[in-house]
């Protein structure tokens, strides 16, 4: 696979770059596929290549491939380069505060956003069912408190899950729990279903966004 770097995901400082690689290198990891990236050599962020020197096992040098010293665990890379935050969307359409009680209320909220759209009964089912996983694990693992805040629009829906507590891991649901495993699938299961799933933290705590489209 080869894999080329656009200049306008760069974002405000790069990271999206070391992020993406991380995760790659993560959700690869069992599998028989080697990734060949491309990068400017003189990119606008130092970032970029800072990042891509630890994601990256071998580096080609003077026409040969090498072992790559500076090369590290993907989730090593990012417990020294946090993800960043993606853009602000604005005032939420939806906003509300639940609690480990309160998930029903969580699950109608996303019903009632989803069903002047053109979703279908099983897609719906679908993304109800990831957010619900989502909600569950803020509260479960987060803080007993979290929000939820939703937008709707012609891209679709977008989700976001905040509560108070430590990312632990920052690169969840990246690979399937292995079968003989009863928990731990929240994320994944999410991950399969929305077109996008983005995982940050800040002073705040921890946030998730998921976007889903018809």
């Amino acid at each position: 696979m080869l894999a080329e770097h656009i200049s306008r995901l760069d974002g405000v400082d790069g990271r999206y770059w070391t992020e993406l690689d991380a995760a790659v290198n993560l959700a690869f990891a069992d599998l028989p596929v080697r990734v060949t990236c491309f990068y400017p050599e003189l990119p606008l962020h130092l970032e970029i290549l800072d990042g891509a020197r630890r994601n990256h096992p071998f580096v080609l040098r003077n026409g040969q491939l090498r072992p790559n010293s500076e090369h590290i665990g993907p989730r090593e890379v990012l417990s020294t380069r946090p993800a960043p935050a993606p853009v602000l969307l604005g005032p939420p359409d939806v906003r509300l505060d639940f609690s480990a009680w309160q998930l029903h209320e969580v699950r109608r909220a996303v019903e009632a956003a989803l069903r002047p759209a053109d979703y279908g009964h099983e897609r719906a089912e679908d993304i109800v069912l990831a957010v619900n996983e989502v909600a569950t694990n803020a509260v479960e693992h987060g803080t007993p408190e979290a929000r939820l805040s939703l937008w709707t629009g012609p891209d679709g829906l977008t989700c976001e899950i905040d509560d108070g507590g430590t990312l632990r891991d920052p690169l969840p649901g990246l690979q399937a729990p292995h079968p003989a495993e009863a928990r731990g699938r929240g994320v994944w299961i999410a991950r399969q279903v929305c077109d996008s799933l983005h995982v940050w933290a800040d002073g705040r705590g921890t946030h998730v966004r998921m976007r889903a489209t018809p």
